[in-house]
């Protein structure tokens, strides 16, 4: 926002300014001040979604490697 007044601040009181310049500065000031906050909420999402992995077993062991049938296989139906 500072650089913006800077900008009309020139333009304006100084008229030093590029032809342009000022009108770049704001416009791209304005979209950056809307990009910034969806970019925040993206983060959120993504952070949301890495907790709730985390929570998540890596792998379920079907079968030892010697052949014999794991702990799950033991006490419950065998699904395939």
């Amino acid at each position: 926002m500072g650089y913006a007044a800077h900008a009309v601040y020139v333009r304006f009181w100084l008229k030093k300014a590029v032809v342009g310049r000022t009108s770049l500065v704001i416009i791209n000031i304005f979209f950056s001040s809307i990009v910034l906050p969806c970019l925040g909420l993206v983060g959120e999402y993504v952070a949301r979604i890495f907790e709730e992995v985390k929570r998540r077993r890596l792998y379920l062991v079907r079968r030892k490697i010697d052949g014999t049938p794991a702990a799950a296989e033991v006490s419950g139906p065998e699904r395939r």
